[in-house]
């Protein structure tokens, strides 16, 4: 019984519902019982305290040892990570870890969602570990990782770099990569030099990150080709279908963004681009507009 005690601690809520699988598996020890009996009984075979104090030391020893408890814990680890966060679901766990009230509200009547991901993960790497490790992880926009993903990524990795750009974050739980790095103590290299737009869209993207103050590199354009920027308004959209053939004439790679899928241009690189500014704010009219490689030009409706 006192053997048991562990394994019940904080589960006595769980005790009735076990209850039918204890009888079960006392019901499957009957026959091997009913067999001792018959074959000890007719011989008076009673044990004494002596015999028995030598068996429970080896089940004492079993216990104790360390490479065995290295087994238990790892054959457990998965009851025990369910049981974590299991308890994080609860108001009085959450009270006790100091959580703000309208962050409890919100996270219970969540309910179990993918994005317990990155939660269980920290559990899971707690109790359980990690099964890979590798030398080095290379994470590429990682300014839209949360500081759980974060986390994530540094219980496997040796060596980390993280790559980016925070100007452009998407997700809203983003910590960014100054943050990333003030977290990791080590120093922010930037790469200011902007190889693949011209002189021209790295200046206006200069001028715009700092006028709406947008964290944004400062860019080093270093390929003029004379063509500026064109920022045209008030404009209607048959205008911008007119600058967008115009363009079509003249580059391969011609996009029109506007504020509906600003987001699914992210990473990718055109010729030319035509931003339709109506309904975006600063920093998707950046992200927008440094998506130019060679021509630029952003509409205004106002």
């Amino acid at each position: 019984p006192l053997g048991a005690l562990p394994l019940l601690w904080g589960r006595l809520r769980l005790l009735l519902r076990a209850v039918p699988a204890i009888a079960a598996a006392g019901c499957g020890l009957v026959p091997l019982y009913a067999l001792h009996r018959a074959a000890l009984d007719p011989l008076g075979y009673v044990r004494g305290a002596q015999e028995t104090a030598v068996y429970s030391a080896s089940l004492e020893s079993f216990l104790a040892t360390s490479s065995w408890n290295l087994l238990y814990g790892e054959v457990t680890s998965v009851f025990r990570t369910t049981q974590a966060m299991a308890r994080l679901r609860r108001r009085e766990t959450l009270e006790r870890l100091g959580a703000p009230g309208d962050l409890i509200d919100d996270w219970l009547a969540l309910g179990r969602t993918p994005s317990d991901g990155p939660l269980l993960d920290e559990v899971r790497g707690r109790i359980e570990g990690v099964p890979t490790q590798y030398s080095h992880v290379i994470v590429d926009e990682a300014q839209d990782m949360s500081l759980l993903q974060l986390r994530a990524v540094m219980r496997r990795a040796t060596g980390l770099s993280l790559v980016g750009d925070d100007a452009q974050r998407s997700n809203p739980a983003g910590i960014g990569l100054r943050r990333a790095a003030d977290l990791l103590g080590v120093g922010l290299e930037e790469m200011t030099t902007a190889y693949r737009m011209s002189a021209e869209i790295a200046g206006w993207l200069n001028e715009h990150a700092e006028a709406h103050g947008i964290d944004a590199v400062g860019l080093v354009g270093i390929r003029p080709t004379g063509t500026a920027v064109r920022a045209l308004g008030p404009t209607w959209p048959e205008e911008a279908d007119r600058i967008e053939a115009n363009l079509r004439g003249r580059w391969e790679n011609v996009a029109v963004i506007g504020h509906d899928d600003v987001w699914i241009h992210k990473g990718v690189e055109y010729d030319a681009v035509v931003v339709d500014t109506h309904g975006m704010d600063p920093a998707e009219v950046y992200l927008a507009a440094s998506r130019a490689a060679h021509e630029l030009v952003v509409l205004s409706r106002s």
